[in-house]
């Protein structure tokens, strides 16, 4: 069994490697945007904006969509990973998006789930997913399909609660139990369970690294 390091896919060369190394559309465009996340006050309010970092086929047509969302302390707007996989996942012919969020503190599953439920709000115009599935280029209907690293996967994990469309998730550092220099735990078995998210196992693929800082540093935590 091969193992892989979390810092194999954060440090971006063999997620850029990955993504990259099969084009299926000649060029791509960028765009940027924003949607109304969950504030730093907490609760379950979508009233800060955030940053939407995006690409697209520059074909004529219409294009399922991806959305990659960042690891904890991290932005979407200056990190390699999330680039890489916005970049990869256009080139095979989504409209792809990469989503700040408030990422500065993690929290439990009603923590993460707020900020989950803005980003996946289908009915709400100003959510991420909102302003991606309305972008000309954008066919929600198509599926959606979402990644992310650490508190990002988490949130992955949880996007089918809120936006039925999402068919699949991919998470990077992605678990139910997280510690942090053994000060701070987060249990977080209520959400991420098999069974306690709406999408199913099938739908869900999980690279963590057996030596996960976050997750106990051994593999029967990992």
């Amino acid at each position: 069994m091969k193992v892989f390091t979390k810092e194999m896919f954060v440090r971006g060369p063999v997620l850029a490697a990955a993504l990259l190394g099969t084009t299926a559309w000649a060029a791509t465009t960028s765009f940027t945007d924003t949607y109304n996340g969950n504030g730093f006050a907490g609760g379950t309010a979508c009233n800060q904006s955030f940053n939407i970092n995006g690409q697209e086929p520059a074909a004529a047509g219409t294009f399922p969509v991806f959305v990659y969302m960042v690891g904890t302390t991290e932005q979407g707007n200056n990190n390699g990973a999330a680039s890489a996989a916005v970049a990869g996942m256009a080139n095979r012919g989504y409209v792809a998006g990469s989503v700040s969020y408030n990422s500065t503190n993690f929290g439990n599953c009603t923590q993460i789930g707020a900020k989950a439920s803005c980003v996946f709000n289908p009915n709400s115009a100003t959510s991420a997913i909102g302003k991606l599935c309305s972008r000309a280029k954008a066919d929600c209907s198509k599926g959606v399909v979402v990644g992310g690293f650490s508190q990002g996967a988490v949130m992955a994990t949880l996007a089918k609660n809120f936006d039925g469309r999402v068919q699949a998730a991919w998470g990077m550092g992605d678990g139910d139990n997280y510690s942090v220099a053994g000060i701070l735990s987060f249990n977080l078995a209520a959400c991420m369970d098999n069974g306690n998210h709406t999408l199913t196992s099938d739908r869900l693929r999980i690279v963590n690294g057996q030596n996960d800082d976050f997750m106990g540093q051994n593999p029967n935590t990992v």
